[in-house]
């Protein structure tokens, strides 16, 4: 199955021989397939997508479903900069999950929910814990602070 056939039914034909053809459509039952979005992000800034992705499916339950986020008008720099463990986790019940992006008004790569990258800010800490530097507390700190004045955070 894919999101092409999101909305037919599942089944078989019994058909009968004889004098004359009899068919018989059998639906069987299968996963429910969720498309949420499109969300339109333009001009959005990362923890506003995330907002709105939380608006829009509070209450809902994902149980076993397939589910596809479909994210627009996203620009690059700020998909990347989105907390995507956030958003998987905000499906973790969902059999599957996947996020769809473009940087227009259609949607045309897709993204593993495996593949995992978080909000810049755990992304840098990350990579500086890797970095073996004599003064990383504060590098660290200071790249934080810059990179909380480029998000216009007060965090």
């Amino acid at each position: 199955m894919s999101f092409n056939e999101i909305n037919e039914e599942k089944g078989f034909v019994i058909v009968k021989l004889s004098k004359s053809v009899t068919t018989e459509f059998v639906q069987i039952p299968t996963r429910k397939m969720l498309e949420i979005g499109p969300i339109d992000c333009k001009d959005l800034k990362p923890r506003e997508i995330l907002n709105i992705i939380k608006d829009s499916i509070a209450g809902r339950d994902f149980t076993g479903c397939i589910v596809r986020l479909l994210l627009i008008n996203i620009d690059p720099s700020v998909y990347k900069s989105l907390d995507t463990s956030s958003i998987s986790s905000m499906f973790s019940k969902a059999m599957h999950f996947e996020v769809r992006h473009s940087a227009g008004k259609t949607v045309d790569q897709v993204i593993p929910s495996e593949v995992v990258i978080s909000d810049i800010l755990t992304e840098f800490e990350k990579f500086m814990d890797k970095k073996n530097l004599k003064d990383k507390k504060e590098l660290l700190a200071l790249g934080k602070k810059y990179l909380q004045e480029v998000e216009g955070e007060d965090t």
